[in-house]
């Protein structure tokens, strides 16, 4: 690294120097490296030089000589005026970017509205304090702008009216700033210090305070990047490891307890397990289930073991569900099969019915009565609507016919009408109920009057 020596040092050493031309040399190099150094140039070490190579100049020294240190003494003194000129210009321009920029700072003063666009991820769960900690951040913002821009001031070459002049406009700033982020970080901290008593006075009734931890990483969180005072942060921070070192010792004593209720709970979840695989395939199953659910319900501590319960509960009841739905689709499927049966003997009997109807007493009696016999056994089974009418309506005509045939007396032929009469009402209801089914509204129709004929033929 170049050592710059300074005036002091050079004029002390030109004291050793006899020959006025070697003072003049090294005079006219620490001119030339006065203005030439890297960054700023040294303007005052260089005027003070000059004054001295007047003295030296008056010296008597070697013409030839001397008209040449005088004409490089002079080059010098046009190139310092010239960079003077322009290091002024750069000066000037300078101060002018910031006054421009003390400017800008007083309009951000005045529209704080910038304020809300300033993102804060971990404040989600607190708007409350989201506001004031964007504030507080807007305001620090400007107070470091403030700071910054008086340190280049002050580092400013320029006249001292104008170096106060900018002073006495960011002080008037600093005085709107300063005590406004004051006053946002005092009330942040307030706001911080309500949120912590509360959740304090949680943490003091909460018996089982594992489930706190969540809370105390987010305020910790919090903690990192709110503006609250020095000393609150480290009162905060200092609390919230103590609450934090009191759950990990509480978990730590409790260990021993949870494994032993844990070990405690899987044997009453296997023995539940074994009560669940006993449980017969009959008609308490349901009750046995229930029975089961309630002992689960009080009997075990553990959330997993009774969700494990409750997922073999369910297992067991679809297979049991998928067994019944089963054996009733093949009860159903047994109960279409007789009812088709019942359904084609019907359909027989009609046809034998229908047949010795024909034949109008042909037949003999005890044949008439056999079919007679069958027929009133197979009304009385399930049979659709229509084929049932339809196989009442050719007994009762078969009837009539036994009765001619037999000579029945006045009383069973009473008897016989009634039978028609009942027989004619549930026509009627029948035909009343039958709605928009036009075809049974026709065979209802005929057999009424039928039957009417037939009652009234008695």
């Amino acid at each position: 690294m170049i050592k710059i020596h300074t005036f002091e040092e050079i004029s002390e050493g030109m004291k050793e120097i006899s020959s006025p031309e070697e003072k003049i040399t090294l005079a006219i190099s620490f001119m030339k490296d006065a203005i030439s150094s890297e960054g700023k140039p040294r303007f005052r070490d260089f005027w003070r030089m000059k004054k001295s190579c007047f003295e030296l100049f008056s010296l008597e020294t070697n013409p030839i000589k001397r008209n040449f240190f005088w004409k490089e003494y002079s080059e010098l003194l046009k190139e310092a005026h010239r960079l003077q000129e322009i290091f002024k210009e750069e000066i000037e321009f300078h101060a002018d970017q910031i006054r421009l920029a003390i400017v800008g700072l007083e309009a951000e003063i005045l529209n704080p509205e910038k304020l809300r666009s300033i993102p804060l991820s971990n404040f989600e769960k607190a708007h409350d304090l989201k506001e004031l900690e964007q504030k507080a951040r807007y305001f620090e913002s400007l107070k470091g702008k403030v700071i910054a821009l008086r340190e280049e001031v002050l580092g400013l070459e320029i006249r001292i009216h104008l170096k106060n002049e900018l002073l006495d406009l960011l002080k008037k700033i600093g005085d709107q700033v300063f005590p406004e982020y004051k006053k946002t970080v005092q009330e942040l901290t307030k706001s911080f210090q309500d949120r912590v008593d509360h959740f304090f006075l949680k943490f003091s009734k909460e018996r089982e305070k594992s489930e706190l931890k969540r809370d105390i990483r987010m305020f910790q969180a919090l903690l990192k990047e709110i503006h609250v005072s020095h000393d609150a942060y480290k009162k905060f921070r200092e609390k919230f490891s103590q609450a934090w070192k009191l759950i990990e010792e509480s978990e730590k004593e409790n260990f021993e307890e949870r494994e032993q209720i844990r070990s405690e709970d899987c044997l009453k979840k296997e023995a539940l397990l074994n009560e669940l695989k006993e449980i017969p395939d009959d008609s308490s199953f349901y009750d046995k289930i229930r029975e089961v659910f309630r002992k689960a319900k009080a009997e075990l501590r553990l959330k997993e073991n009774f969700l494990a319960i409750q997922k073999e509960m369910q297992l067991i009841e679809d297979r049991y569900r998928e067994r019944h739905l089963a054996l009733e689709q093949k009860r159903k499927e047994v109960e279409e099969e007789k009812r088709a049966l019942v359904a084609e003997k019907a359909n027989v009997i009609i046809e034998e019915l229908k047949t010795l109807s024909k034949k109008e007493g042909k037949a003999s009696l005890e044949k008439m009565e056999e079919v007679y016999s069958e027929a009133a056994k197979v009304s009385e089974k399930s049979l659709d609507k229509s084929q049932s009418l339809l196989l009442l309506h050719l007994r009762l005509s078969l009837q009539q016919t036994i009765l001619k045939k037999k000579k029945a007396t006045g009383e069973e032929w009473k008897i016989f009408g009634n039978e028609i009469k009942f027989f004619l009402e549930r026509l009627r209801k029948e035909l009343k109920g039958c709605g928009l089914d036009i075809e049974l509204a026709g065979v209802l129709s005929t057999l009424i009057e039928e039957n009417k004929e037939r009652l009234a033929n008695i």
